[in-house]
C-alpha cells in the first residue's frame, strides 16, 4: 500500500512539474532549450518510472516467477542435454581422427 501511495504522490509532483513547464504561454511563446530540455527529461523520467514500476510489479507475482523459473530450468537441462551430445559427437570424430592418422590415412 505504500508503494501505491508514493507512486502515486511521485506522479502527481511530475505531473505538476509537467504542467508548469508546458503551460499554455510557454508553447505560445515557444520553448526555449532549457525548458525543451526539461521537457525531455520529464518524458524520460516518466518512461523510466513506468519501467522500474513494471519490473516492481512482475517481481510481486510470485506465481509468475516460479513459472518462468520452472521454463528456465527446462531450458538448461535441455541445453546441457544437446551440449552433451554434441560433446560427445567431437570426441567420436576424434577418435576417428586419430586412428586415420594411425593408419597412414591422415596424411
Amino acid at each position: 500500500m505504500n508503494a501505491t501511495k508514493f507512486r502515486l504522490a511521485r506522479t502527481g509532483a511530475l505531473l505538476l512539474a509537467a504542467a508548469a513547464l508546458l503551460a499554455p504561454g510557454a508553447r505560445a511563446q515557444g520553448m526555449d532549450p532549457d525548458q525543451e530540455r526539461a521537457r525531455q527529461l520529464i518524458v524520460r523520467i516518466r518512461r523510466s518510472m513506468r519501467d522500474v514500476d513494471s519490473l516492481l510489479l512482475s517481481g510481486a507475482q510470485p506465481e509468475k516467477v516460479e513459472k518462468q523459473l520452472v521454463a528456465n530450468q527446462k531450458r538448461l537441462e535441455e541445453l546441457l542435454k544437446q551440449t552433451e551430445a554434441k560433446s560427445q559427437s567431437v570426441v567420436a570424430d576424434i577418435d576417428e581422427l586419430i586412428k586415420l592418422a594411425k593408419s597412414g590415412g591422415g596424411g
